[in-house]
């Protein structure tokens, strides 16, 4: 792929995440729901348009879209910390603050169950201590 239309693809999704901003406002959703909303319109509707030979005009800019030369990474590195850093600038800390038994739980849950493929997790390590050392 060109560097010019990789360029114009990252620019184009640049605008559409400026003009999110105000749409969101308007519609009364949050920026991050409406973003990431649009953003899987836009995957889904360019891998459908990419493999559909209906839409022969859209085909080439879908293809562009589903074939970028950017890992996914990159995006969360790029992005996520100004998503984060944004959403924390508009949090209402009372309402937070009223939730933090679920956020909390649901953190905690979220991380056991992440590191719990592992069998390392915090909760679970002397139990996995014991049994490998009943095993040997």
């Amino acid at each position: 792929m060109e560097l010019h239309v990789i360029l114009l693809v990252i620019a184009t999704l640049l605008i559409v995440v400026g003009l999110i901003q105000p749409l969101a406002a308007r519609l009364g959703l949050s920026p991050t729901v409406l973003l990431a909303l649009v953003g899987v319109t836009i995957g889904v509707g360019s891998t459908i348009l990419t493999r559909s030979d209906s839409f022969s005009g859209v085909g080439p800019v879908a293809k562009s879209i589903v074939s970028l030369p950017i890992h996914s990474d990159a995006f969360l590195y790029i992005f996520l910390p100004m998503l984060l850093f944004e959403t924390s600038l508009n949090i209402e800390v009372n309402r937070m603050v009223e939730d933090a038994g679920p956020i909390l739980l649901l953190a905690v849950v979220a991380c056991s169950h992440g590191r719990g493929y592992r069998g390392r997790t915090a909760l679970m390590a002397p139990l996995t201590v014991r049994y490998h050392i009943e095993l040997r």
